[in-house]
């Protein structure tokens, strides 16, 4: 009648069979071939500043040495369409898994007939895999979620106990610690692609935290994502919780008194710089800047000649000054 205790263990595993369509460029595209798509290429290096009077890339075809190195680089990585529609001329299939361990674990002990204590402990560690749906040339991921490997560790701990000074005074006290870590980031972090590889000038940083490619990203109906082009990946989060409940309670004839101190202390520390461009740098190319000011409509091949020819029309970077941003409650 001293000690008791209790312990669980409880697991969860999933895999799926995860899929989704994307638009990526054809073998001509990647060498700068428009022929037959009905789009119109037009040269940005003529006709007036306001995108007036430009000319046409001869045989609608961007010459190799007008494209950019890091497009290039880019173009080769990704994978070749297996559909034969277009757009949606790629069926891109992957492995999304889940696991997730609860564990508990809790002792409670009776010293003696006026004290009984207790201490527990609880974790649960979970490891999410969504993979890119391009393959090296990355993309967004095939599952919907964040790119890569997301992996948390929840942990809470408390001991307590409560002690009988007489048949009229009794003492409960409790202290508990929480611990929340999650984080996800893509496969490509470990290197800074955008830099070392790519040579863009502004991209990754010196923080581990900004390895991997830049995003590339068209407007809404264009190619599919390029890079890693989930602005909120990576982050990290880790965000601990103290707590104690300490209370007496006096009982006298007709009276019951209660006494107590609750404190409780929060702490954020996240990274997690979600602006519009990532981390690593982003670029977004819709373009206008091989269309011609009121000719055509602008199409999903512009968008493609503007990536390949480097002329993005919006590009940044979002900074975190402050690594982990604090908040303390």
């Amino acid at each position: 009648n001293k000690p008791f205790f209790f312990a669980d263990w409880e697991l969860t595993t999933r895999r799926q069979a995860a899929s989704a369509l994307r638009t990526i460029p054809t073998t001509a595209l990647r060498g700068g071939d428009f022929t037959g798509t009905g789009g119109k290429i037009y040269d940005p290096n003529t006709g007036n500043a306001d995108g007036t009077n430009r000319d046409l890339f001869p045989n609608n075809q961007i010459p190799a040495s007008r494209i950019d190195p890091a497009s290039a680089y880019m173009a080769n990585l990704v994978p070749q369409p297996n559909q034969t529609v277009f757009p949606n001329n790629y069926l891109a299939v992957g492995t999304y898994r889940l696991t997730r361990d609860d564990i508990d674990m809790k002792i409670n002990y009776v010293p003696t007939d006026n004290m009984q204590i207790f201490g527990r402990y609880s974790l649960s560690p979970t490891d999410i895999f969504d993979p890119p749906s391009l393959g090296p040339a990355g993309g967004d991921a095939t599952n919907g979620g964040q790119p890569g490997t997301a992996t948390g560790l929840v942990q809470s701990a408390a001991i307590g106990g409560t002690y009988t000074f007489s048949p009229h005074i009794v003492l409960d006290a409790v202290v508990g610690y929480t611990r929340l870590r999650l984080g996800a980031q893509n496969v490509d972090i470990g290197k800074n692609y955008g830099l070392d590889v790519l040579h863009i000038p502004g991209t990754n940083g010196t923080d581990p935290l900004q390895g991997g490619y830049p995003r590339f990203t068209f407007v809404t109906g264009g190619f599919s994502s390029l890079g890693n082009p989930n602005v909120s990946n990576p982050f990290l989060f880790r965000a601990p919780q103290y707590t104690t409940s300490d209370n007496v309670s006096w009982n006298r004839g007709t009276h019951s008194l209660r006494f107590g101190f609750d404190f409780t202390k929060y702490d954020i520390n996240h990274f997690q710089p979600q602006a519009s461009n990532g981390p690593r740098g982003g670029f977004t190319f819709t373009g206008g800047l091989t269309s011609l000011n009121g000719g055509t409509a602008t199409g999903i091949y512009n968008q493609w000649a503007d990536f390949l020819l480097g002329l993005p029309q919006s590009m940044g970077k979002d900074l975190q000054y402050l690594n982990p941003a604090t908040v303390r409650m």
